[in-house]
C-alpha cells in the first residue's frame, strides 16, 4: 500500500508534465510548427541581409557618393559593411539549413 506522501508527491509530478509547454505538430505529426516557422524567419533574414550587402558591394564598386546630412560616408565603410552583412546572410542560410 502507498504511503499517502508518495502518492501526494507522485499526483504533483503528474501535474508538472501536464503542465509543461508542448510543441503543436502539423496535421499529419511532422515537424513542429515551431521549427517551421523559425526556418522561415531565418531564410528571411538571410535574403534581407544578402541584398543589403549586395547593395552596400554595389556601391563600393561603383563608386556611389552616400551623405548622412552634412557628412560624407567614405567608400571603404561599404566594403565593411558588405562583409558583416553578407557574414550575417551566412549565417542566417546556414542555420536554416541545420534546422530543416
Amino acid at each position: 500500500m502507498a504511503s499517502p506522501a508518495r502518492s501526494i508527491s507522485r499526483s504533483t509530478s503528474l501535474r508538472l508534465v501536464a503542465l509543461r509547454p508542448q510543441l503543436k505538430r502539423g496535421p499529419l505529426g511532422d515537424t513542429p510548427l515551431q521549427e517551421r516557422d523559425m526556418a522561415r524567419y531565418e531564410r528571411v533574414s538571410g535574403t534581407l541581409f544578402a541584398l543589403i550587402a549586395v547593395a552596400q558591394l554595389a556601391r563600393a564598386v561603383l563608386g556611389l557618393p552616400a551623405h548622412v546630412g552634412t557628412f560624407a560616408i567614405p567608400v571603404w565603410f561599404s566594403f565593411v559593411a558588405f562583409v558583416a552583412t553578407a557574414g550575417l546572410a551566412v549565417w542566417g542560410f546556414r542555420s536554416t539549413r541545420g534546422a530543416a
